[in-house]
């Protein structure tokens, strides 16, 4: 799990929200920064860490992921079998990356899918939305076998490479 610090750090350091170097989350899923415009509370940071316990002591994990197009909600098939009692949690881990009115309509609209259950098969899913509709939430299942390979796509960033494919 990585947690956004820059609000914090940008202050102690007297720089402003625009400064894109002040505006990194360290520690993202492969050790890089993603730059975001929105900056957490430390109440909402803290709501996250504390949501993020509860969700390990009970064996379920619900991780998000910026990325440029979108982001992304992973959850293990046990926070799907009980996705319809996360609501609250849910709304807290994304709370550290998104407005709070935000985070409570994608906690909502998360709940809400049922679905979700059919389509994880038993190995969790990820669910999947671009920014310009963050309540699509498409669920994919986790470790899903490749069927379809003709709408994957990866994205080339200078002095990285090519990234991983995405689906």
């Amino acid at each position: 799990m990585f947690w956004p610090g820059g609000g914090r750090r940008r202050a102690a350091e007297g720089r402003s929200r625009n400064d894109p170097e002040a505006s990194r989350i360290e520690g993202g899923p492969s050790g890089e920064a993603d730059v975001a415009d929105f900056v957490a509370s430390p109440e909402a940071l803290e709501r996250a860490r504390r949501a993020h316990d509860e969700l390990a002591m009970r064996g379920e994990e619900i991780r998000f992921e910026s990325k440029w197009w979108g982001f992304k909600l992973v959850c293990n098939q046990a926070a799907i079998d009980t996705i319809g009692s996360l609501r609250g949690l849910i709304a807290d881990v994304v709370g550290a990356f998104l407005p709070s009115g935000l985070a409570q309509a994608i906690s909502l609209v998360v709940t809400a899918h049922l679905w979700i259950k059919s389509v994880s098969k038993g190995r969790g899913c990820t669910l999947v939305s671009p920014w310009i509709s963050p309540t699509m939430l498409i669920p994919v299942a986790t470790g899903a076998p490749a069927e379809d390979t003709s709408l994957w796509f990866t994205v080339f960033e200078s002095g990285s490479g090519w990234g991983e494919d995405e689906m």
